[in-house]
C-alpha cells in the first residue's frame, strides 16, 4: 500500500507498540504492516528512535487481540498496549 498513512490518528484510544527504530527501518516496518491491513503509523520516541504502533482501538479488548496477532502470526517480540 504506497499511500498508506504513517500520520499518527487522532482521538483517544488504545494501541498496540512493537517496538522502536531508527526512522527508515521503523516506516518500513508500518508500511508493511499496512499492507496486511493493520492500520500503522510511527512516532518519534527519544534517542532517534522511531516507535512503531499500530491502532487506535476504541476496547481494549480488540487491542489485546491485535497485540495477539502481531506476536504469534507476525512475529514481533513482546508487543504491548498502551494509550
Amino acid at each position: 500500500v504506497e499511500n498508506a498513512s504513517l500520520a499518527v490518528p487522532s482521538g483517544n484510544g488504545w494501541v498496540v507498540q512493537v517496538g522502536a527504530y531508527p526512522r527508515p527501518t521503523a516506516e518500513g516496518i508500518a508500511r508493511g504492516l499496512a499492507a496486511k491491513g493493520f492500520p500503522s503509523f510511527v512516532m518519534p520516541r527519544e534517542r532517534g528512535l522511531f516507535a512503531v504502533r499500530v491502532g487506535k482501538y476504541n476496547d481494549r479488548r480488540e487491542a489485546d487481540a491485535v497485540r495477539l496477532r502481531l506476536e504469534q502470526d507476525e512475529q514481533f517480540k513482546n508487543p504491548w498496549i498502551t494509550r
